[in-house]
């Protein structure tokens, strides 16, 4: 059974550090006091001593697994080619640095996703297989023993020319067509996850302890408001017991619920904020700084649709 004491939470990021990513790892503590938390990087950040984070330079975990990849990687994608490798990457060096530090029960996560719960007890529903993937999107894995099926699945797939070549043909279909296709790390997860026989226990976004979310900017059946061509999720504020607490709305019941975590993709990245510091006292009291929340993630009307 994994405990907060022997959770560590990973994050990759290559380049500058974001003041986003800087907030993911900070409310990754506030919520798992315990946690091991590790960065990855090829930078040199500022990071608070309080927040208790092991910054390790990416060519640490590189291993000759990961140069093979790199040699057979193939780029299929409208995104560029350095960032759609580098999600590959990732999970060659997370499989070398979890041997190397000696690391147990372990959470991958996006540098872009927010944890809003202690996340020890969610490995107690994914069952005895090696690491548990979310059906949507592979921003938010836990891995029990490891990846090693996966790792596998990824370097076939570069290896055999026949599927290179359909994957190809599906991508310039796609687009013709005005879609996306690209080969990458959803196409893979994908495909992994429709084998019963793996090692990976799949999970959707409702959890026991309340939604995981894929992307804010899909409704998942929950209230949300049209930014642009996006409908993002609205997000309500409660200051519970020193904590500023989200949760969602039921679109039909308008039922409350509770948050696991946060994927703020593509501009919703500029909507977070330090919801909840380590080490300092925010300068607004609770109730005007659960309001601005609501005025920053929901706009004005809904804001004031609420307040009356």
């Amino acid at each position: 059974m994994s405990t907060d004491a022997t959770l560590s939470f990973v994050f990759f990021h290559y380049g500058s550090i974001p003041a986003y990513l800087k907030c993911a790892i900070e409310s990754a503590r506030f919520f798992n006091s315990d946690a091991r938390i590790i960065l990855v990087c090829d930078s040199k950040p500022s990071i608070p001593q309080a927040w208790r984070v092991e910054i390790y330079d990416l060519q640490k975990f590189a291993t000759p697994a990961l140069s093979a990849f790199q040699k057979a990687y193939v780029h299929v994608s409208v995104f560029k080619e350095r960032y759609e490798r580098f999600v590959l990457e990732r999970w060659f060096l997370l499989d070398e640095l979890r041997k190397k530090l000696g690391c147990g029960y372990t959470v991958a996560l996006d540098s872009d996703l927010m944890i809003f719960q202690p996340i020890a007890p969610l490995f107690e529903q994914f069952g005895s297989k090696s690491f548990a993937m979310q059906c949507f999107s592979p921003h938010l894995t836990f891995i029990r023993t490891g990846m090693d099926g996966f790792l596998e699945h990824i370097m076939r797939r570069y290896t055999d020319p026949s599927y290179l070549d359909l994957a190809r043909t599906r991508f310039h279909e796609a687009r013709a067509q005005g879609g996306l296709r690209n080969l990458g790390e959803m196409e893979f997860v994908s495909e992994y996850l429709r084998d019963t026989g793996n090692d990976v226990t799949p999970f959707g976004t409702t959890l026991q302890q309340g939604h995981s979310d894929t992307n804010i900017n899909v409704p998942d059946g929950c209230e949300s408001r049209k930014i642009r061509r996006r409908n993002r999720k609205l997000v309500f504020w409660e200051h519970i017991n020193g904590v500023y607490t989200p949760y969602l709305r039921e679109l039909e019941t308008r039922a409350k619920i509770k948050v696991v975590n946060l994927h703020f993709q593509g501009p919703a990245k500029k909507i977070i904020r330090r919801f909840n510091s380590v080490g300092i006292e925010p300068l607004l009291p609770p109730n005007i700084r659960s309001k601005y929340f609501e005025l920053l993630f929901n706009g004005a009307s809904n804001f004031l649709k609420r307040s009356i």
